[in-house]
């Protein structure tokens, strides 16, 4: 618990220091395209969350089950996950879908 702690303020540590050393580069400065996509982002990110909640509940037998189930139900969880994002970012308008075709392709 404590080193989970650690671990996110030194997240949030390197993160203001990364943004007060690099804010004065004009590449660095957020745009107004940025700033909208960031709540459109974290409502996409808690809506992923919200869903992975509810499956790993109606999925709590499977990862209490054999080993072959615990596996499954993990990848059924991180394809659903991922599945639920995708369509979240896309419907918010976060990310336009040519463009996530683009992204995916690198």
């Amino acid at each position: 618990h404590s080193a989970g702690r650690l671990v996110e303020h030194t997240i949030w540590l390197q993160f203001a220091l990364l943004r007060r050393g690099l804010g004065k580069l004009p590449e660095a400065k957020f745009d107004a395209r940025l700033r909208t996509a960031v709540l459109k982002i974290i409502f996409s990110s808690v809506l992923m969350g919200a869903a992975l909640y509810g499956f790993a509940y109606i999925a709590a037998d499977w990862f209490a089950g054999a080993q072959m189930e615990k596996v499954l139900a993990l990848i059924a969880l991180v394809a659903g996950g991922a599945m639920v994002y995708a369509f979240a970012i896309i419907l918010t308008g976060a990310v336009k879908p040519a463009e996530l075709k683009r992204y995916l392709k690198r």
